[in-house]
């Protein structure tokens, strides 16, 4: 180990007795000149510079070898370039040179063989084109003449329908004349009266009608629904006629109900064969008349449906209007 202040171990390597190399601070067959450089540092220090100063300000230089390689490759990479332009103008050159020179005689029968197929499919593809025309020019005149005929149907359509509309209006006129003089709706004695404009005078008549006929064959529409004609139809003041609707649908006001069921069994005890159920009826609005209500309204009892009471029995504030339903019993035979 080298110690701090003594000079560097020598680079060569000194051979030992074995024959082998060491590293030694002297050598007998070296001299004492080459021993002293090894072990002197590359650049002495001088009496103000260190070690560390000549470490640091220790300037690389380039050596001239590998500016001339770089100048080198320069040159090739301009040659190459160079080549390659000259190569291509040639290649041009050449091309052209080439399409200026007559074909051979091979070529041309070659040329003219491909020409000749040309030729053909030009004159296939003219060809269909012109089929193509043909029908094209061929459906476009269908299509004028069916629209020709269309037109003509639709103006034929057009004249029948206003004969058509003109008999409708026709008929409708005579039924609407018949059903006046069904009604008994007549005009009265015709008068003709002063002239109101130029070329315009005024007439008169009185509409006269059977008022009972009329009242009798004129539809309402009552809850949605159309009756054809009242139940019937009866004088009113002042020589007016008054029709009469009896109306059995959308009514609640006129279905009163039946209150509790009382049981009064066999009617007249054993052997008349009829059990008997009484009811009140509920529900009658005032001023209507309780026995014609009570002798049109049904009831369920006992699984038997009644389609109206047997009886009716006004039995007074207390009781009301009671009815009486009666059925056939084996039990009470």
């Amino acid at each position: 180990m080298v110690a701090a202040g003594d000079p560097p171990p020598p680079y060569s390597p000194a051979p030992n007795s074995s024959g082998g190399y060491r590293h030694q601070s002297s050598t007998r067959n070296a001299s004492t000149r080459r021993r002293d450089n090894e072990r002197q540092p590359l650049m002495p220090p001088g009496p103000n510079v260190s070690y560390a100063t000549i470490t640091q300000h220790t300037t690389v230089h380039i050596p001239q070898r590998d500016g001339v390689k770089w100048m080198a490759m320069t040159t090739i990479l301009v040659l190459l370039c160079g080549f390659i332009a000259a190569f291509s103008v040639q290649t041009i050159r050449l091309n052209r040179l080439i399409s200026t020179v007559p074909p051979s005689p091979e070529e041309r029968a070659r040329l003219r063989l491909a020409w000749n197929l040309e030729r053909k499919e030009h004159a296939l593809e003219q060809a269909r084109w012109m089929r193509e025309r043909r029908e094209q020019q061929e459906s476009l005149a269908r299509l004028m003449r069916e629209r020709s005929e269309e037109e003509a149907a639709h103006t034929r359509e057009r004249v029948a329908w206003a004969r058509e509309r003109e008999r409708m209006e026709e008929e409708q006129e005579e039924w609407r004349t018949e059903q006046f003089r069904k009604l008994g709706v007549s005009w009265g004695r015709l008068s003709w009266g002063r002239c109101i404009a130029y070329g315009t005078r005024e007439y008169s008549a009185e509409l006269q009608f059977d008022g009972k006929r009329l009242c009798e064959q004129t539809p309402i529409n009552i809850h949605g629904r159309t009756i054809q004609a009242p139940d019937f139809c009866g004088a009113a003041s002042r020589g007016q006629v008054k029709a009469h609707w009896h109306v059995n649908f959308t009514e609640p006001g006129c279905q009163p109900h039946w209150g509790g069921i009382y049981d009064k069994g066999c009617v007249g005890g054993q052997g008349s064969g009829l059990h008997r159920w009484e009811s009140r009826l509920m529900g009658i609005a005032s001023g209507e008349d309780w026995m014609t209500l009570c002798s049109t309204a049904p009831a369920d009892i006992g699984g038997l449906h009644f389609d109206a009471p047997t009886a009716c029995e006004n039995r007074g504030f207390l009781f009301g209007m009671v009815g009486i339903f009666e059925a056939a019993d084996y039990q009470c035979l």
